[in-house]
C-alpha cells in the first residue's frame, strides 16, 4: 500500500497543477501576475492575420513576423496596463464615449462604420477595448514624459 502512496500523490498533483495535457485552454505568455491563453492569443492573431491577402498568408516568415510583432504588443499592452493602474490611471467613461464618437462622425453612416467592423471580423466591444487601450497607452505615456527630464 505504501509503494502505489507516493506515485499516487505525485501523479494526482500533476493532473490537478493544470498540466497542458489536459489544459484545452493553456496559458501562452504570462506578464506578472497577468496571462494569456493560447485562444486569447489565436483570436489576436487572427485578427491580424485577416487583414493579409492571400499570397501574404503563404508566406511564412511573414506569419512568423506577425507572431512575434502580436508577443510584442501584448507586453506591451500589459505592461501598460499594469503601470496605468500603479498609478491611478484609468480612463473615464465620458472620455470613451467622447472618442467613440469622434471615431465613429469619421464614418458617412451607422451602416458604413458597421460594415469597417464586420469586414475586421471585429465586434463592436473587441473595438470598443481596442480604443480604450489606445487612450490609456497616451495617457501613460504623457504621464511617464512629463516625469522625464529634459535632454541636455
Amino acid at each position: 500500500m505504501k509503494t502505489l502512496f507516493l506515485p499516487t500523490l505525485i501523479l494526482s498533483l500533476w493532473v490537478f497543477s493544470g498540466c497542458s495535457f489536459f489544459n484545452k485552454n493553456p496559458v501562452v505568455l504570462q506578464i506578472n501576475s497577468d496571462k494569456l491563453t493560447s485562444r486569447q492569443f489565436a483570436k489576436r492573431l487572427a485578427q491580424k492575420i485577416h487583414s493579409l491577402n492571400i499570397q501574404e498568408v503563404k508566406n511564412q516568415e511573414l506569419i512568423e513576423n506577425l507572431k512575434r510583432q502580436l508577443v510584442t504588443d501584448l507586453i506591451m499592452e500589459t505592461l501598460i496596463k499594469q503601470w496605468a493602474k500603479s498609478h491611478s490611471i484609468s480612463i473615464s467613461k465620458k472620455e470613451l464615449h467622447q472618442e467613440l464618437q469622434k471615431i465613429k462622425s469619421k464614418y458617412p453612416d451607422k451602416e458604413a462604420f458597421e460594415w469597417y467592423l464586420k469586414r475586421k471580423k471585429t465586434k463592436v466591444e473587441e473595438w470598443t477595448e481596442h480604443i480604450k487601450n489606445n487612450l490609456l497607452s497616451q495617457k501613460v505615456m504623457q504621464k511617464m514624459g512629463s516625469k522625464t527630464p529634459p535632454p541636455l
